[in-house]
């Protein structure tokens, strides 16, 4: 949370992730202070739908992720279509992301169903292995290039939105990132180092590593 808060405080787009309990993921949420600038995560199908009504009642939370390795598939759409249903049946708007594509067609199915921000990017992460294990990714400016070519050629997507999501080393990438046509970008191993990051500290001294 202490980075997310950062994160949005300067003007970024924070989003907190899943990967902990769902009194965790509130109490993160409720302890920064620029919650138009921070969501939450959620994964898909029944679990998915459960946490959101469980988070939504405890934060009111508006900004909302779709966390899947592969977002080009049944599950993925229904989860944005569920979260549309919410915003009538709860009387609130809410900013829906969903991914990850790498391909102008499925971000289009994404859109289609409500989306309004698509990550691009499978396979190029510094912790994604799904390139590796399943065989399925694509080069990072190959699949930004695809995407943002498909919003120009089509003007229903004009007011829709690419987040670059893998393969950011270094300042440089990030240019090459907007250059092809992203309007964001997802950063996570550039912060790894900054003092706002969860983790221990290690300090390296004669070639051996220590706990500070």
């Amino acid at each position: 949370r202490h980075m997310a808060r950062v994160v949005a405080e300067f003007g970024g787009l924070a989003i907190l992730h899943r990967f902990q309990s769902l009194t965790e993921q509130a109490a993160d949420y409720c302890d920064i202070n620029f919650k138009t600038n921070v969501g939450l995560s959620l994964g898909v199908n029944r679990e998915g739908e459960a946490n959101f009504k469980l988070l939504y009642e405890a934060t009111k939370c508006r900004i909302w992720c779709i966390d899947i390795a592969n977002g080009n598939c049944e599950a993925a759409v229904d989860m944005v279509k569920f979260l549309k249903q919410q915003e009538r049946e709860f009387n609130d708007k809410f900013l829906i992301i969903a991914g990850n594509v790498v391909t102008g067609q499925a971000a289009g199915r994404l859109w289609d169903a409500g989306a309004t921000i698509i990550k691009a990017g499978v396979g190029q992460g510094s912790a994604c292995s799904s390139s590796v294990v399943a065989g399925h990714g694509r080069g990072q400016i190959s699949a930004i290039l695809d995407i943002a070519d498909y919003r120009f050629n089509h003007g229903k997507y004009l007011y829709k939105y690419i987040i670059s999501d893998g393969g950011i080393q270094s300042p440089g990438d990030c240019v090459k990132a907007l250059a092809a046509g992203a309007d964001m970008i997802m950063i996570g191993n550039l912060f790894a180092g900054c003092v706002e990051a969860p983790g221990e500290t290690m300090e390296r001294i004669s070639g051996t590593r220590l706990e500070e």
